[in-house]
């Protein structure tokens, strides 16, 4: 399993729901869960995720992906040691999302893909936020915002 973390862009990930392709998306936003959401997601805020982290990897054991995200996947969506990074801005709370996440999934066997969405929803919503095929609940007053 890979300490660093792999990233999908949004268009692919659009792609892969877009096809039914067997992809759990875990939105991890605390706060700032507002202005729509991925289809299908999971809500397991950060500060959650440390006491459901095992539970996440268990139930979606059936599926070829997770994809984690929060608004920006920098800090709470990436989940490595911080010392594994690359360079990769990373805070020790959210730092072990990806980790803990690769190495349950280590302990199931051969166990879904661990992804971290490249941009978060911020740029999930720039791209697919009015495709109501992929987007649900999308507030485009919310993004007229500033808010990042």
């Amino acid at each position: 399993m890979s300490a660093v973390p792999q990233f999908v862009k949004p268009k692919e990930l659009a792609q892969w729901l877009k096809a039914k392709e067997q992809v759990a998306i875990i939105d991890v936003r605390d706060d700032d869960y507002a202005g729509g959401a991925i289809k299908g997601h999971t809500h397991v805020p950060s500060a959650k995720f440390p006491d459901t982290v095992a539970s996440v990897i268990s139930d979606n054991q059936n599926k070829d992906k997770i994809i984690f995200h929060c608004s920006l996947s920098q800090q709470r969506g990436p989940k490595g040691r911080p010392s594994q990074m690359n360079g990769m801005q990373a805070h020790p709370p959210a730092a072990r999302m990806y980790q803990e996440a690769q190495n349950l999934t280590g302990q199931y066997g051969k166990g879904p893909q661990i992804y971290i969405l490249e941009g978060g929803f911020v740029q999930w919503q720039r791209e697919f936020g009015k495709d109501a095929e992929v987007t649900a609940q999308y507030d485009e007053a919310y993004w007229q915002e500033d808010h990042f």
